[in-house]
């Protein structure tokens, strides 16, 4: 089983709206580093992904399913801070940070899909028993 075309499209939606929220806030209040923004969008789509996928497949999730959309986000990640800081050299120390979050942000799925489907079955089997 896979990650169909349209769950990515909204995984990386999840993502990029993650990180233009996080910033705007972040902005407002005047509070944090840029980076945080990072691992907001990361963590925000990694549950999208996660959520899409065992509300259909209620089995773990294989390997490659959590590598797909490790790989989006990844690449999301990088492409987002490269034209931010080209944009607005938000980073101090990009030649460290951007690599480390696309690879950090790559692994997220690995953390959040199995809490996600643990979640969903909880759902599930609670709303059984409560429509037999």
């Amino acid at each position: 089983m896979t990650m169909r075309a349209y769950e990515l499209a909204i995984v990386g939606a999840a993502h990029v709206a993650g990180l233009l929220a996080t910033v705007l806030v972040m902005s407002a209040l005047d509070v944090g580093e840029p980076f945080y923004a990072l691992v907001v969008a990361a963590i925000l789509g990694s549950e999208a992904g996660a959520l899409l996928y065992h509300r259909r497949q209620p089995e773990a999730a294989p390997a490659r399913v959590k590598l797909t959309v490790g790989a989006v986000l990844a690449i999301l990640c990088a492409a987002e801070s490269l034209i931010a800081q080209a944009a607005w050299d938000w980073i101090v120390h990009p030649d460290v940070v951007i690599p480390l979050s696309s690879v950090g942000t790559f692994f997220f799925p690995y953390a959040f899909f199995e809490p996600m489907r643990k979640a969903l079955a909880k759902a599930r089997e609670q709303q059984e028993r409560k429509d037999p």
